[in-house]
């Protein structure tokens, strides 16, 4: 049965590492389309130089981060009258003023709950924590289906509003193991090259990953580190960097097509995700792809995907000790090689992504199914 799917979502610029979120609904899109669904994606206009795209409607909406997200559901409303079976949401404030006839499917990729315990100011959590989750609430009770990124997420949009288990299901992120994969050549002995991808905000604590690269080179280590994204941290970021005295040995990339993000992961030797939370980071399982072992932060997203001392090492909360952990691994190459082939090995039998589109698929087509 070939559905007709409108497909919600903040941000979408194809082709970019803009964010795991983002890059999961790309793929969404992509795949359901190929299947032989009809899918219009409605997205924020951010700015007037966006290409044209098949099937994808941009709206403008305001700068404030929440307020902006409730004007889209304002706008978006008229334009969901009929012509659709079925609406997938992937950030629920976008569904505030929804009143939808067809059956609305809810992806949580991090409730509203969880952003407020992380955000980076005191009015953001209160935002968050009050008006932001009493939104969400009301978007995730009138919902048909919520779809949780993974189990840890599930059981907080369970306990935190008190939604029925059986309403909720998990179906986490995949990769593409044919394209992100190690490189055809491997090197002989390291290249001193440490990695950092995601968005330049608080919640990913890069300032981490440059700390850590100031401690490792003050201890005799030749390293360098390559940041691929962008974000309103980018200045501060470039501040520490200079205090730290590794200006020349930290490069800040921007966000990176999929080819050259692919390049950055093969000539790594070591990933750096030091974030506080993360629902279930594509980064990640890139890198695993990629055959890059990782050092991260110990959060329940981190901990499904990383086997300590076998596809990377999970530190601490608050990343506290990268430095040094960062040199010790730095000291033995051959360890740090084991540990690439393991995460290679756990990508390609786990993260398949056609078994998580079925999933999605079929959740779709059974919600539009029991509104008949």
């Amino acid at each position: 049965m070939s559905l007709r799917v409108a497909l919600l979502t903040p941000h979408h610029d194809p082709g970019l590492a803009t964010g795991g979120a983002a890059r999961y609904v790309q793929v969404v899109f992509d795949c359901l389309r190929q299947r032989g669904h009809q899918v219009r994606l409605f997205c924020y206009r951010e700015h007037s130089n966006h290409a044209e795209e098949p099937d994808v409607e941009r709206l403008r909406v305001g700068r404030l981060p929440f307020v902006r997200a409730l004007g889209f559901s304002r706008r978006v409303a008229s334009s969901l009258s009929g012509g659709f079976d079925v609406i997938f949401n992937h950030f629920t404030p976008l569904g505030a003023y929804l009143d939808p006839v067809v059956p609305e499917v809810v992806f949580v990729h991090s409730t509203m709950l969880a952003m407020a315990r992380h955000a980076g100011s005191l009015a953001e959590q209160v935002m968050r924590g009050t008006v932001a989750a009493r939104v969400e609430r009301r978007v995730l009770e009138r919902a048909a289906r919520v779809i949780c990124v993974n189990h840890h997420t599930l059981e907080e949009v369970r306990t935190g509003y008190d939604l029925p288990r059986d309403k909720l299901e998990v179906v986490g992120s995949g990769v593409d193991c044919g394209r992100f994969r190690p490189p055809a050549e491997p090197r002989d002995g390291l290249a001193g090259r440490l990695l950092c991808v995601g968005r330049l905000v608080p919640l990913k604590a890069i300032d981490r990953a440059i700390r850590a690269l100031a401690e490792a080179r003050a201890a005799g280590f030749e390293l360098s580190l390559t940041i691929a994204g962008d974000g309103p941290e980018r200045s501060a970021l470039e501040a520490l960097a200079r205090r730290s005295g590794v200006t020349e040995s930290v490069r800040f990339a921007g966000f990176l097509g999929d080819e050259a993000l692919i390049g950055e992961y093969q000539r790594a030797d070591l990933l750096l995700f030091l974030s506080e939370h993360e629902g279930m980071p594509l980064t990640v399982l890139e890198a695993h792809a990629a055959g890059l072992p990782i050092l991260a932060s110990r959060f329940p997203g981190a901990e499904q995907l990383i086997t300590d001392g076998v596809t990377g090492r999970l530190l601490p909360p608050g990343a506290e000790g990268a430095g040094r952990e960062l040199t010790e691994l730095l000291t033995d190459p051959e360890r740090l090689r084991a540990m690439g082939r393991a995460a290679r090995a756990h990508a390609t039998a786990e993260f398949s992504w056609d078994s998580r589109i079925d999933r999605i698929e079929t959740v779709l087509a059974g919600c539009v199914a029991q509104r008949g």
